[in-house]
């Protein structure tokens, strides 16, 4: 084949292939204009951004530069960038010194932050009645009988006193959904309130908390009603030993369970500690506390054991298919802790607008980052950053993403993670097309009426594109 033949062809295929793109852009552009038209209230603003990894195209975009309240979707940008800065194989180690106290020996914990220490997330993790064993068996080793004057001394090492992020609720804070991370968490900060109902518009009666919590106290306002959900909620400052409960829930329930949140796992752990000690004979008078000035620091011929976690990829497929803010937050600390010597939300949302702004072909509004779970209503982030974060992950570290989101149903491949606030609703994701992965973003700030058909209709357009 001639030289001038060649060209020719190769000319030729290249035109093919540009009007094959510029007809798909079209007809993406006139999907999204007729689905707006049927679905898009005047109220309610919507971005959009979806690109075929493979080859780099932009396949459709609309205000995909300008910043979104992303919700959940944020945990894409905080478990992403930990699996890119960190390895999926990262761990956190907690661990246990025995140290000489003013009243006696002390157990002193160096805290890592691990959001899964003493959870029952992991079936073959550090569950609660793992940890309290372990931390009975070094008691018992250390010499104690009958009384233990010492403390279990906490050290918070790079974490900074930073429990609440900016933009949290005052609904929120109390809430199972809005626990908060710190530098030590256990039984994922959370406990159960136990109710028994009766007629509708009567006051419940509080029969249980659960896990005990002698330190904590409860007004509870709480009602029966017809509806057969769970509409109470808990109400109370961080450091606030007192708790106000108000709302409803079903009535005629012999029992009825909701959850709560603390800001810290330090008043749980002191519960079970203590139940634990006085059922082998032993009265503790100590408490579980943060380290204080006098306290001795910790030397590594005193370690008595060391605590991991389940690697990162594991915890992050938990966050994403759980959605869980306390999980979210918690890898954000770390993200400070571990590339700007400091575990705080001001540190790691740094580490994530540092990574961000690595992403190719990135040209979007400045972002706004409060936390790293969306939890705040306060959060700006676009959907072309949020498409451009999971196509710019390794392929192993896509895998892992993927593995987090949910699939749709049966029939597509298109797999998301939702973000879900009063009025919003967001999507992002992989979708696979032709053999190629793209990624996509779409959100929706403001919607009037129902939230539930918005959404089902978003996730519709998306997969139309397979």
């Amino acid at each position: 084949m001639n030289t001038k033949l060649q060209f020719y062809l190769l000319t030729l295929a290249m035109i093919v292939q540009m009007s094959l793109c510029a007809q798909t852009s079209n007809t993406s552009a006139q999907r999204w204009k007729d689905f707006k038209n049927d679905f898009v209230k005047k109220e309610c603003q919507m971005s959009v951004f979806l690109m075929n990894t493979t080859s780099g195209e932009v396949i459709l975009e609309d205000r995909a530069e300008e910043n979104f309240i992303p919700a959940s979707t944020m945990k894409i940008l905080t478990t992403a960038t930990a699996l890119e800065k960190l390895g999926e194989n990262y761990t956190w180690e907690t661990g246990v010194y025995l140290v000489e106290g003013v009243k006696g020996q002390n157990l002193a914990i160096s805290c890592s932050g691990d959001p899964s220490f003493g959870s029952n997330v992991f079936a073959n993790g550090n569950t609660p009645e793992k940890v309290i064993s372990l931390l009975l068996n070094e008691v018992l080793n250390s010499g104690v009988k009958g009384f233990w004057r010492g403390d279990v001394v906490l050290h918070p090492n790079k974490f900074k006193n930073d429990w609440l992020t900016g933009g949290t609720a005052w609904e929120d804070v109390a809430n199972y959904y809005g626990g908060q991370a710190g530098a030590f968490q256990f039984n994922d900060n959370q406990y159960e309130l136990e109710f028994q109902s009766t007629e509708v518009g009567e006051e419940v009666k509080l029969i249980r908390v659960q896990p005990a919590l002698a330190k904590l106290s409860f007004i509870n306002k709480v009602k029966a009603a017809t509806s057969s959900k769970d509409n109470a909620y808990i109400y109370g400052l961080p450091e606030s030993a007192e708790r106000f409960v108000r709302g409803e829930i079903p009535h005629r329930k012999s029992t009825f369970s909701i959850k709560g949140a603390l800001p810290s796992g330090t008043m749980l752990l002191e519960s079970m500690l203590r139940e634990a000690l006085g059922e082998v004979g032993i009265q503790w008078d100590g408490t579980v506390r943060w380290k204080e000035e006098q306290d001795s620091t910790l030397d590594e011929k005193n370690r008595l054991l060391s605590i991991s976690s389940a690697p990162l990829k594991d915890l992050v497929q938990h966050t994403l298919k759980k959605s869980d803010n306390l999980y979210a937050n918690a890898i954000l600390l770390t993200l400070g802790v571990e590339l700007k010597q400091e575990g705080s939300f001001e540190a790691g949302t740094a580490v994530l607008k540092d990574y961000c702004s690595t992403l190719s072909a990135t040209k979007t509004s400045e972002l706004r980052i409060k936390d790293g779970s969306g939890l705040s209503r306060t959060n700006g982030i676009s959907a072309k950053t949020l498409a451009l974060m999971l196509a710019q992950a390794s392929p192993k570290n896509q895998q892992i993403l993927e593995a987090g989101m949910k699939l749709m149903d049966n029939k597509h491949s298109l797999r998301y993670k939702s973000g879900y606030l009063d009025g919003v609703r967001c999507y992002a994701g992989y979708l696979e097309h032709d053999g190629n992965i793209w990624t996509y973003a779409i959100m929706a700030n403001g919607i009037q009426g129902s939230s539930r058909a918005m959404a089902n209709s978003m996730l519709s357009f998306i997969a139309g594109f397979e």
